[in-house]
């Protein structure tokens, strides 16, 4: 199994995931939040006119998922995979206004998520910071315990695990309903 280091915005917390073969379009704005997350803090913590320069990466990185997203994955308004080759030419097709527009729509998206989360989640986000203002490094302990001392999180009502028990029980009944109908046809 791959295993991927994550740091997602909606849970507020770091932790080492195994890779899925799938991703849902909501799993992937949560992932474009996660990209916007240095961002989000620099503008919680400093203010929007103090923001620095490693703030390129983030918006780099939350822009190329937001375009894979529709460009490449359909998950756009528009169907159809988008990140095509002109074959005359052999150069990328330009993004039109309307691609511009659903890939701008979905980095607000996920800033309005990154946000909403790191608010409920700000004395996490302030002890994190804080440790980090002094060490260099945060050992997955260290995070760990943070975590479990400052973040709001409820494992309970967690929308990633409400959603994924959701996939399960639905896979599960349609499952059980095609054994069903062979039972009736036999």
């Amino acid at each position: 199994k791959k295993l991927k280091f994550l740091v997602r915005c909606q849970k507020a917390a770091m932790w080492v995931k195994s890779v899925k073969g799938y991703q849902t379009k909501q799993d992937m704005l949560h992932d474009v939040a996660v990209s916007l997350a240095g961002y989000a803090a620099e503008i919680m913590i400093f203010g929007k006119d103090n923001l620095t320069d490693g703030v390129s990466a983030d918006f780099r990185e939350a822009t190329e998922r937001a375009t894979a997203m529709i460009k490449d994955l359909g998950m756009g308004e528009r169907v159809g995979a988008f990140q095509v080759q002109d074959f005359r030419t052999n150069d990328y097709l330009p993004v039109d206004k309307e691609l511009s527009n659903e890939i701008q729509y979905i980095l607000n998206q996920a800033l309005e998520l990154c946000m909403e989360t790191l608010e409920r989640e700000k004395e996490l986000l302030l002890q994190l910071a804080n440790f980090l203002s002094d060490n260099r490094v945060l050992k997955k302990s260290e995070i760990k315990t943070l975590v479990e001392q400052y973040s709001a999180l409820n494992p309970e009502t967690d929308e990633a695990t409400i959603q994924t028990k959701y996939f399960r029980e639905h896979l599960k009944q349609m499952v059980s309903g095609l054994d069903n109908m062979k039972l009736k046809s036999a």
